[in-house]
């Protein structure tokens, strides 16, 4: 039996609102912004496989939430959070969704001290909500070239469930 590792945000403005599980094996996690009382919803989706740096396993979540953008609009966010920091700075990646072509030399950025890619490509977002396979390769400084699957049925849910204002999906 696969172990299940829940998402606890690590900001201090958040308190946990509750967690139940969402479609196929997206999960969701509900907080609350102290200072503005507004609630959040993430929803994470455990790789299928790890990460290994150092010797030792390396955990991954796929991850969709909202963020304000610099209009001040809410959109949809996907990033990959590891178990602990994996880069410094920005990171080469290469991902394949479902059978489409492989997309290459697409630059994922670093958040949460090392510890976060940051995938928001137009073309990632607008196909990850009818996707059934997330593939996805980048090199580690400590780890050399990783591949890393997401099992994203029932994404089109999740996106849902996230509250914001959703990507332009293509089938």
């Amino acid at each position: 039996m696969r172990q299940r590792t829940w998402f606890i945000p690590l900001v201090g403005l958040f308190a946990l609102g509750g967690l139940s599980a969402a479609s196929g094996e997206w999960m969701e996690a509900a907080t609350v912004d102290r200072s503005t009382g507004q609630k959040k919803i993430t929803m994470t989706n455990a790789a299928l496989n790890s990460a290994r740096q150092y010797g030792r396993k390396v955990s991954a979540k796929l991850v969709l939430d909202c963020i304000e953008n610099r209009e001040k609009t809410k959109v949809p966010r996907a990033a990959i959070i590891f178990s602990e920091p994996i880069a410094s700075e920005n990171v080469m990646t290469k991902y394949r969704i479902d059978n489409d072509p492989v997309r290459r030399n697409k630059s994922a950025s670093i958040e949460n001290d090392g510890a976060t890619l940051a995938l928001g490509w137009p073309e990632f977002m607008a196909r990850l909500p009818s996707s059934s396979i997330l593939q996805i390769e980048f090199s580690l400084p400590s780890a050399g070239t990783t591949l890393i699957e997401f099992d994203t049925t029932g994404a089109r849910e999740a996106f849902n469930r996230i509250q914001c204002a959703s990507p332009r999906t293509r089938n």
